[in-house]
């Protein structure tokens, strides 16, 4: 089996874990599972919103797949020179991967430790535009523009919704 369609059963269980854990969360037995009528968040929200999370990104890592061996199957798929298929992977090679691993792992730090001293949203921001820097994307305008989008869903959902004092 080729890897495009590998990838698309693999989002398809993906899929449905997540869908049979945000019904089992729903709809479970217990009397710890019933669903909230003041719609107050408790200790369900958390894995509510994590198995939509899993659900909503698996359907779209599948609709890609399904899209790549669409192209596969149409034989539209380019070949690579060698030459450029050691360009692409230079910068994936075990030495850069653990450099990258430790900056972020610094990053993170860094972050954590200046919570208090600027607005989540701004923080956010920042720390995931320097995120796509390391992992070497170089699509300044797009990595602004989802830095922001980033940072402002991580002020709604850290300060709006769970009320932490973090702006």
């Amino acid at each position: 089996m080729q890897q495009p369609y590998k990838d698309a059963l693999t989002g398809f269980v993906l899929a449905g874990v997540a869908a049979f854990a945000f019904l089992y969360i729903q709809f479970g037995p217990g009397e710890a599972l019933q669903i909230s009528q003041d719609a107050e968040i408790t200790f369900r929200t958390f894995p509510t919103a994590i198995s939509l999370m899993m659900l909503a990104l698996s359907s779209i890592y599948c609709l890609l797949s399904m899209l790549a061996a669409s192209r596969l199957a149409a034989g539209s798929e380019s070949e690579i020179e060698g030459a450029e298929i050691a360009e692409i992977t230079a910068g994936n090679r075990p030495e850069f991967l653990l450099l990258r691993i430790c900056l972020v792992i610094c990053l993170l730090i860094a972050f954590s430790l200046s919570l208090g001293l600027a607005p989540l949203i701004l923080l956010a921001s920042v720390f995931l535009f320097i995120a796509f820097a390391l992992f070497g994307n170089r699509q300044w305008g797009r990595m602004a523009i989802v830095a922001i989008i980033g940072g402002g869903l991580f002020h709604v959902l850290f300060v709006m919704i769970l009320r932490l004092p973090l702006n």
